[in-house]
């Protein structure tokens, strides 16, 4: 069985040319395109450190802030603060990757969880809710 494992999203102003219904197209084949979009990507230089580490910052103080919240009580607002940090700070691309690797070194159990885990934070995936419907279905087969 295989997985999707990628997508292309393109956004569009509403009523253009380009305005249409959600088109949804599987290419199983598409080792070439990666192999040229790494390519390519080599042509770019790499994302500066300090911009990482200033992000990274960023994500340090906004778990500190939603602890002292939970220390103070209100556990809610700690809670939705650091379900934001988390879903900025994880890329749902590579977490879905990641699953199909999982899935590919033939450990299931682990790819649905990355893979419910991926759908509680971006419920809008759709590769990924594609994905663990498939990996269900597989496991009960």
């Amino acid at each position: 069985m295989q997985l999707l494992n990628d997508c292309f999203s393109v956004i569009t102003r509403a009523g253009s040319r380009w305005d249409r219904e959600r088109e949804v197209a599987a290419n199983m084949d598409f080792g070439h395109e990666i192999a040229v979009s790494r390519g390519i990507s080599a042509l770019y230089p790499p994302a500066r450190p300090t911009l990482a580490l200033h992000a990274e910052e960023r994500a340090q103080t906004a778990h500190a802030a939603a602890l002292e919240l939970a220390a103070d009580g209100d556990a809610a607002t700690a809670r939705s603060r650091l379900h934001d940090t988390v879903r900025r700070q994880l890329d749902p691309e590579t977490l879905n990757d990641l699953a199909v690797l999982a899935h590919q070194c033939g450990d299931d159990a682990d790819a649905v969880a990355l893979l419910e885990a991926l759908v509680r934070l971006h419920p809008e995936h759709t590769a990924a809710h594609e994905n663990l419907t498939a990996l269900r279905e597989a496991r009960q087969n």
